[in-house]
């Protein structure tokens, strides 16, 4: 469990370096201890309605979400004196400047949870100054932020089995019976299949594949991703 969640942390802060600016929430895939593929979409829900798509059909080991937010740093909304309600607090922060009156904070958020284990939670501290962005302020929220009973049931459906992928003939179409392919060209079937079903599904964003090399990615496209459809990693 250790290691996962570094895994997204060290995702999340290379994407928001990346940005400089609000970015949509983003559903991670890990396998062999390694960020496989990317989900993005400005509906959050749409990530959750994928999720466990993402599970089965990468073999996920984990699953990690990666989100802004804005959290109140004073107990009354200021500009109404009561409780604060939904979306007020980026409001203030939008409308109002709320962050440098001191009334809010951007916040970064990333969960990392594992198959057959725990989920872990992490809130920081969000600072941008110019094109610089900072985590700080790590915290562990007590109650949790939400997604995490989404993401550990998707985790819970067995993994697709690359040993049992079928061997297509000459128009690509497995049949009854067909041969098997040999497991590893069944995982880059299931990788491939995979990314573009859920590229497909998300009306809103994108999915991408993070290959591990130029090698990959080569054999990737040439298998029938598209180029929109692989991502290298970060160098």
């Amino acid at each position: 469990m250790e290691a996962t969640p570094k895994v997204v942390e060290e995702f999340a802060r290379h994407r928001l370096m990346q940005s400089g600016a609000d970015t949509d929430p983003v559903l991670v895939v890990v396998r062999d201890h390694r960020v496989i593929a990317s989900l993005e979409s400005t509906d959050f829900g749409e990530l959750m309605d994928v999720a466990q798509i993402a599970a089965v059909g990468y073999g996920a080991d984990a699953l990690g979400m990666v989100f802004e937010g804005v959290a109140p740093l004073v107990e009354t909304n200021p500009l109404t004196g009561r409780p604060w309600r939904p979306g007020e607090a980026d409001d203030t922060r939008r409308e109002r400047d709320g962050v440098a009156r001191g009334w809010v904070r951007e916040v970064a958020i990333t969960i990392a949870s594992v198959r057959g284990g725990a989920t872990q939670c992490i809130l920081y501290t969000l600072t941008r100054t110019g094109d610089i962005v900072e985590l700080t302020s790590r915290e562990d929220p007590t109650n949790g932020v939400g997604p995490e009973r989404i993401l550990q049931e998707a985790l819970a459906k067995p993994a697709a089995d690359p040993a049992k992928v079928p061997d297509p003939d000459g128009d690509m179409r497995a049949r009854s019976g067909s041969p098997l392919l040999p497991v590893e060209a069944g995982r880059v079937s299931l990788d491939i299949g995979c990314t573009r079903v859920l590229d497909g599904r998300l009306r809103r964003g994108s999915a991408v594949f993070v290959p591990r090399d130029t090698i990959e990615a080569d054999q990737l496209r040439s298998e029938g991703l598209m180029a929109w459809q692989v991502r290298m990693p970060p160098g």
